[in-house]
């Protein structure tokens, strides 16, 4: 199985560096259908790698991310995937520009406010020169 590990805390160059996002709580809140209003019902990575039906090991780091072990909080079935751009214009879904009320509803849906989530893969390694490639992975169903 594959794993997709999680941040426990805001990365070095954020502005809310080292204090938690909560991002195990807000997935759990997302598969266990609570009724809260911050969920997290997707992720998004580099590289174009996943399909609907692929399942991961969901865990998060225990200590320092990349240099710790990792626990395992939950096992998750991908249920929809769209292809997530960055560009120097935008962010993109599936090759189409996205507004700023559907950044806003990506970015609440990956646990996030807009500012964070800029900020976010602003600093992200991944991310070169506003040129990013990748999926949103999504495990809730109810998210279009």
């Amino acid at each position: 199985m594959r794993v997709i590990t999680f941040s426990r805390y805001y990365p070095k160059g954020h502005p809310k560096q080292g204090t938690p996002t909560r991002f195990v709580e807000l997935v759990l809140n997302s598969l266990n259908n609570n009724d809260l209003f911050w969920q997290k019902h997707h992720t998004i990575r580099s590289g174009i790698r996943w399909k609907v039906g692929d399942k991961f090991s969901a865990r998060f780091w225990i200590d320092k991310p990349y240099r710790s072990k990792q626990d395992e909080f939950a096992q998750i079935e991908v249920r929809k995937i769209w292809n997530f751009q960055i560009l120097k214009d935008g962010y993109y879904i599936d090759g189409k520009l996205c507004s700023y009320d559907l950044l806003k509803e990506i970015a609440n849906n990956d646990g996030l406010g807009v500012d964070d989530f800029e900020t976010w893969f602003a600093i992200h390694p991944s991310v070169k020169r506003n040129n990013f490639a990748g999926q949103i992975i999504c495990w809730n169903e109810k998210i279009n």
